[in-house]
């Protein structure tokens, strides 16, 4: 490896989280050919340790592992790689390991602090430049968009009235617990690792006269699932560059939706936004081919699971309701997933829509 010539790179500004159309990052490629001194020089630049493959979910110290690079192994779980990230095929670092020897190696190397806290590095070191302003808003009155209008225009943002990729802020009323109602717009803000702030955001950013930090006026979840840190998971995912809520799992949505469930075109933007992927026809265990275990299912319930039945009202005939990596559950638990981002259990689903 040139490390002159990376030194150089950094210095100029590179971006160092940068991925190929494989979900490869700098810091896999110096793990897999055991590049130390590189990876020691990406970390310290801000490379974020966790980043998994676009398709097998392999992260650097998987990659380290798979090419016997221990030494570089060692480096990454010091500085905070995650021993216990599944692949795709479902082994974590530890499983990759050779020597028991080495697994005692690597669970030493661990800092505690590390452990506790599953690092996270303070991405906005991370950004060169502060990002345009685009704000959507869920939920608010007229005196409060009159507000919004207000703020925007002393920081030089933008309003939108949908959903669209550029938007950075989705605000919305909450209740004295900071839980907001669960909308449409919230939804795809949390899949899509927005902030989605309280309206108390707006408030104090007029009083101070500038914009003041985010991450205290944070909704706190949604009133179906109150205090939940959906909405910071969902960032924070987003923000380490880890896949989106549903990737790898497949939906097949069976028979009529209607109101309080979303329609069925809603449903699909959902699915789409999470990474998911929709069928035409019902899944069938005997069809399904080699199973890959999605991102957010590892050490969920659903840790088995690949392809989801969901219906409203009736379930279809066959029912699997857990069987050759087939789930059958009702519509609400894929809202109730993406307000707490994270897979829950598919009992927890029978929420009230206060």
């Amino acid at each position: 490896g040139d490390v002159a010539k990376v030194k150089e790179l950094l210095k100029e500004g590179a971006i160092v989280n940068t991925q190929d159309n494989n979900g490869w990052t700098p810091l896999h490629e110096a793990s897999n050919r055991g590049f130390i001194e590189i990876a020691q020089l990406l970390l310290d630049a801000g490379a974020l340790v966790n980043v998994p493959s676009l398709k097998d979910n392999i992260t650097p110290l998987h990659d380290a592992l798979l090419n016997d690079m221990m030494p570089m192994a060692i480096l990454l779980v010091s500085r905070g790689a995650d021993l216990h990230a599944k692949t795709s095929f479902g082994y974590t670092a530890l499983d990759l390991c050779k020597k028991d020897g080495d697994r005692k190696i690597l669970t030493e190397a661990c800092s505690p602090f590390i452990e506790a806290n599953t690092l996270i590095p303070d991405t906005k070191t991370l950004s060169k430049k502060a990002d345009k302003i685009v704000l959507l808003c869920s939920n608010l009155d007229e005196k409060q968009k009159e507000k919004l209008q207000k703020c925007a225009q002393m920081l030089k943002a933008d309003i939108v009235d949908d959903f669209k990729p550029e938007v950075t802020h989705v605000i919305t009323s909450c209740d004295n617990q900071g839980n907001c109602p669960r909308t449409m717009k919230v939804l795809m803000g949390i899949l899509t690792g927005k902030w989605i702030m309280n309206f108390s955001w707006i408030e104090i950013c007029l009083e101070y006269k500038q914009k003041v930090d985010e991450e205290v006026f944070e909704v706190q979840g949604t009133r179906n699932q109150p205090n939940s840190q959906g909405p910071k998971r969902g960032r924070q995912n987003y923000e380490q560059k880890c896949p989106p809520l549903f990737d790898g799992f497949y939906f097949y949505l069976h028979g009529t939706f209607s109101s309080p469930t979303p329609t069925r075109e809603d449903l699909c933007n959902l699915v789409h936004l999470g990474g998911g992927k929709i069928l035409s026809r019902e899944p069938k265990a005997d069809a399904i081919d080699a199973f890959m275990i999605p991102y957010h299912a590892a050490a969920s319930p659903l840790e088995d699971t690949s392809h989801m039945i969901l219906y409203q009202e009736r379930p279809p005939r066959e029912k699997h309701l857990r069987s050759g990596h087939i789930c059958t559950t009702q519509v609400m638990w894929l809202v109730a997933c993406i307000s707490e981002f994270k897979i829950v259990e598919p009992q927890q689903t029978k929420v009230v829509n206060k």
